[in-house]
């Protein structure tokens, strides 16, 4: 459902353009955060070729990430009770506190400090990674987290574009609607 038009350099099916027109095409007075959320996921792992997409949210005081959706391969399920503390320096807590993005790749493992915590390296590995806050009219309601997990630990440049379109779609379309589920 979420393939798109073209493809990019690696032959991956392009998957922005097809999420928006899914996301607009469902766009109602109450929208369905989870459908929202269902296609921005499928469309990182089976459009972008993402084993382990993890939607997490953030809590009020925004000191905690807490995984809430999970998809990809069986790989993905490590992350089901995941939790960031978000109170002490790291990239994810940067993430949150500036409503951001970031590829976290070896290249840049040393630019970006403070870096990840060794209790969520054992979680995920040593794996490079795309994050994303998810801001709401200013706030921070959650973070998208995504990997190609152990069959593919290398991301690429394509990849990390197509992850930022979807995360900002899914952003955008819940600014652009009152909020019903789980961040009313």
């Amino acid at each position: 459902e979420c393939d798109g038009e073209g493809e990019d350099a690696a032959g991956r099916p392009v998957v922005g353009k097809r999420v928006a027109e899914l996301l607009a095409a469902r766009a109602s007075p109450t929208p369905d955060f989870l459908e929202m959320l269902s296609l921005v996921l499928h469309g990182m792992h089976a459009g972008i070729g993402l084993d382990r997409v993890l939607f997490m949210a953030i809590n009020d005081a925004r000191s905690l990430a807490m995984a809430k959706y999970v998809t990809g391969t069986r790989e993905a399920s490590q992350l089901q009770k995941f939790e960031i503390d978000l109170a002490c320096p790291h990239v994810f807590s940067s993430l949150v506190a500036n409503g951001t993005g970031v590829w976290y790749r070896a290249a840049a493992r040393n630019e970006l400090l403070p870096a990840v915590p060794v209790e969520i390296s054992r979680v995920i590995g040593d794996n490079e990674f795309f994050a994303m806050a998810i801001p709401v009219d200013g706030n921070p309601i959650g973070l998208i987290y995504a990997d190609g997990g152990c069959h593919h630990p290398v991301l690429d440049a394509g990849q990390y574009d197509e992850f930022q379109t979807l995360c900002l779609l899914l952003a955008k379309a819940l600014e652009r609607e009152p909020r019903t589920g789980p961040f009313q």
